[in-house]
This record gives C-alpha cells, sequence and structure tokens, in this order.
C-alpha cells in the first residue's frame, strides 16, 4: 500500500529531476575547482622561468617544480574525481 498520493511515475520523474540538478552543482563546482587550480598552474609555471642565480638556487628551483607538479596532479584529480 502507498502511503503518500504520488504516483510512481511522479516520483521516479521527482528522483530523476533531483539527480540531474545534483550532477549539474557537481559538474559546475568540478569546473570551478579545475579553473581554479588552472590559475594556480600557471601561477607556478610562471615562477620556473623567474631567473634565479642566487646560492641554493638549484634547491628553490626543485621546490618550484614540485609545486608546479603538485598544482598540476591536483588538478588531473579534480578532473578524474579520485586519486
Amino acid at each position: 500500500m502507498n502511503i503518500t498520493n504520488k504516483s510512481m511515475h511522479e516520483d521516479i520523474v521527482d528522483h530523476v529531476a533531483y539527480d540531474k540538478g545534483y550532477n549539474i552543482g557537481l559538474e559546475a563546482g568540478k569546473k570551478a575547482a579545475w579553473d581554479l587550480i588552472g590559475e594556480v598552474v600557471k601561477c607556478y609555471k610562471h615562477q620556473l622561468n623567474i631567473p634565479d642565480q642566487g646560492p641554493g638556487f638549484r634547491k628553490r628551483y626543485n621546490k618550484r617544480v614540485g609545486r608546479y607538479e603538485a598544482a598540476l596532479y591536483a588538478q588531473m584529480v579534480v578532473k578524474k574525481g579520485s586519486l
């Protein structure tokens, strides 16, 4: 016995509409995260081109490369939705 007055068809329509709205929000959030991390990637890539010849420059450069690669990895995690 159905306790609510909704038909099964209405329940399915409501479920599909909710799921569609959820997916739209999820995709919008992923795009926003992708774009934001993309800005970080651009910044870190720019930092790789900054001339630096002072003492310990190789260590600083390696840190910059690490940050850049980590940002690229974070962008891929956002795209895949998992680690």
